[in-house]
């Protein structure tokens, strides 16, 4: 019983309020008490003041009529609705009445800046009397309108209707606090409520043309061909394993691994009958989880690329440009030394908890990304690049050369000892026959280094011979 009273009550005390500024019910209430004020003074005045008129055109009409009491009424009621005499009466209420409605209106256009005063006399009968409310339409993430177009509902809020296509996603904002949040459909906007902002529950895909950083040694690189594709977080999100996202994770390419599934969860949250699910949160967000730059607030779209970018530009700037353009550097793991790529690195960056946990504080939820390619713009780099890369192969080169000339000298200087030791050893042998005195060993002496001598020359022209073997 205390509760039925207490609401009793709160309804009495909400009566004032909604005639004053109450919607749809509330506003044709308010057209009826205007229109019964319109009669009022229409039938005091000809009551009052036109009594002898009156009463003469309603003792002429009781002739006719048989004599009754609510007969008498009844014809004075007529008389006077009837009487030029008496509608006069109604001339002022309704020239006050209109005046007020275009002062009004005046006064909104004035304040709001706005060009049509047709939409603004519109849009103010229809708050005042709930006569065809205006609509606003919201399609593929955005307010529906023609170049140059103005809408009452967009420019100053409610009451009025919004018709949200499917896709499509908006949140609603009084004076205090978010009101609503509402997906496809029409929903009426009450008084002092507007739209906040919109978004799209589509997938959207987002592609960077050109990013450009500095190096840890000073080159400007930048990353060519960005692309990637996100939407709006859905109520059915799920978060990756830690010890994946920490981790080394699989391939995406792979159908069995973790993040895979983890995909195909969150596409599995759409049905038939929920084509676009999102979370309230994400909303949220979404709208109030922005960047604020000199230039003013920045959107939601370019808060996304923002975040995206942020790791791009990190890798750029903690790493070398060797490191970059062409990786040398190794990192070590359990299973040993690994050559470090920095597609890869980037990739394991976009997938770790850390930057998902990011995305998700934006209401957002990233899909798929390709980050394209590395170049340098100057081009004064890539020539003292070729420059060095050509040292280094000189260098090379001439090493190499310089061993293969020692070693031929080498081999020349072996070639020439083993001749002379031949040549000796083949003296030696034909000295030492134990049959010859030392006047005929004196004597052979030149015989036999003739013959050793005549056997080296041959020796040399048949290795000189194209057909001779190596």
């Amino acid at each position: 019983m205390r509760a039925y009273i207490r609401l009793l009550l709160q309804r009495i005390i909400e009566i004032p309020t909604g005639l004053l500024m109450g919607d749809r019910g509330w506003a044709l209430l308010r057209l009826a008490i205007v229109l019964w004020i319109v009669l009022g003074f229409m039938l005091v005045g000809g009551i009052i003041f036109e009594r002898e008129a009156l009463n003469a055109k309603v003792a002429a009409e009781a002739l006719l009529e048989s004599p009754h009491p609510f007969t008498e009424m009844w014809l004075l009621l007529r008389a006077v609705f009837s009487a030029w005499a008496s509608l006069r009466y109604m001339i002022m209420p309704l020239v006050s009445l209109i005046a007020a409605i275009f002062l009004g209106a005046r006064y909104i256009q004035d304040i709001y800046n706005l060009q049509s005063y047709r939409k603004v006399l519109h849009y103010f009968i229809a708050a005042l009397f709930d006569v065809y409310y205006p609509s606003l339409s919201v399609e593929g993430g955005a307010c529906k309108l023609k170049p140059g177009e103005e809408n009452m509902i967009q420019r100053i809020g409610g009451p009025g209707f919004v018709v949200i296509r499917p896709g499509s996603v908006a949140i609603f904002e009084n004076l205090h606090n978010p009101s609503n949040i509402f997906a496809e459909g029409a929903h009426f906007l009450t008084r002092f409520e507007k739209i906040r902002e919109t978004g799209s529950l589509e997938e959207q895909h987002d592609a960077i043309d050109q990013l450009a950083s500095t190096t840890k040694d000073g080159v400007r690189v930048s990353a060519r061909d960005i692309q990637f594709r996100y939407r709006i977080l859905p109520n059915r999100h799920l978060r990756i394993n830690e010890s994946i996202t920490e981790g080394n994770p699989p391939p995406i390419d792979d159908p069995q691994s973790e993040y895979t599934r983890y995909q195909h969860a969150l596409h599995s949250g759409r049905t038939p009958w929920v084509p676009y699910p999102f979370s309230v949160r994400a909303i949220r967000n979404m709208t109030y989880n922005r960047v604020v730059d000199p230039r003013g607030l920045v959107s939601w779209k370019e808060t996304v690329r923002r975040q995206f970018t942020s790791e791009i530009r990190n890798y750029i700037r903690n790493n070398n440009l060797d490191q970059i353009t062409a990786p040398r550097a190794y990192g070590m793991t359990e299973n040993g030394r690994f050559l470090r790529k920095p597609r890869e690195e980037i990739h394991l960056a976009y997938r770790r908890s850390g930057f998902r946990r990011r995305f998700r504080e934006l209401g957002a939820d990233l899909l798929w990304y390709g980050i394209g390619y590395f170049e340098v713009g100057d081009s004064r780099v890539n020539d003292q690049r070729v420059e060095t890369w050509r040292a280094v192969w000189q260098a090379s080169d001439r090493r190499s050369r310089a061993f293969a000339e020692a070693r031929r000298t080498a081999y020349e200087e072996q070639g020439r000892a083993e001749a002379r030791a031949e040549i000796l050893m083949g003296i030696i042998e034909g000295l030492s026959a134990g049959d010859l005195c030392d006047k005929q060993r004196e004597g052979r002496i030149p015989e036999l280094l003739l013959v050793q001598v005549s056997n080296l020359l041959d020796s040399i022209r048949n290795s000189n011979r194209p057909d001779s073997p190596a």
